[in-house]
């Protein structure tokens, strides 16, 4: 089946993918979570682990003091810190935990901290994890879209992307993963697109 349109708002989002470790796709969402701005309020002060490293582990531990000084960094294997980075993290007062992890212990996706290869579990209150995702649809591929380093596809402040015609809004666009932030985006490629519909049927003088 064919359809055409003078315009296409891509809205297909992302979907993560979680790794293969017992418990942790159960707890997702409830105490593993992905954004402190969306869920960090609701665990302020609280015992919190930052399952990441490198850089993004760095920057994660950083932000989530924000929120509480009861941090952990688990690097579930050898840590990649810079230098610098392992000592302003230790400075911070931001612990390091190199073990490798082997579960996710929780109770319908409340955890209770995560369990290690030595046999040890950390006792917590939630984890934040990046974890890596993928476009849900093919589409922008197919159209001839540019995307980010991120894999995500690029546009600019309307929502337009590289290919003519072809728009893009929430998180298949950005890294701000919110109702709110998709929302918004929707609205504003949408009001962009009406108005590039007006002037083509209605040219000004």
């Amino acid at each position: 089946m064919r359809h055409s349109a003078r315009r296409l708002l891509l809205a297909t989002g992302v979907a993560d993918q979680l790794p293969n470790l017992p418990g942790f796709a159960a707890c997702w969402g409830i105490s593993v979570l992905h954004c402190p701005y969306c869920h960090g309020y609701e665990v302020r002060d609280q015992r919190l682990g930052v399952l990441a490293n490198g850089d993004a582990a760095f920057d994660f531990a950083r932000l989530l003091l924000n929120w509480s000084r009861d941090l952990m960094l688990f690097t579930n294997g050898p840590a990649t810190l810079s230098a610098p980075q392992a000592e302003t993290l230790n400075r911070l007062g931001v612990g390091l935990v190199e073990t490798p992890l082997v579960a996710v212990p929780h109770d319908s996706g409340i955890l209770s901290g995560l369990a290690l290869a030595d046999g040890r579990i950390y006792p917590l209150d939630a984890v934040f994890a990046r974890v890596p995702f993928t476009q849900t649809s093919d589409l922008g591929e197919q159209l001839g879209c540019g995307f980010d380093e991120w894999g995500l596809l690029k546009t600019d402040e309307f929502g337009k992307t590289s290919a003519a015609g072809v728009f893009a809004a929430g998180d298949n666009a950005t890294l701000m993963r919110q109702v709110v932030a998709a929302a918004a985006s929707g609205a504003k490629a949408a009001a962009f697109i009406n108005r590039e519909l007006v002037e083509e049927e209605f040219p000004a003088l």
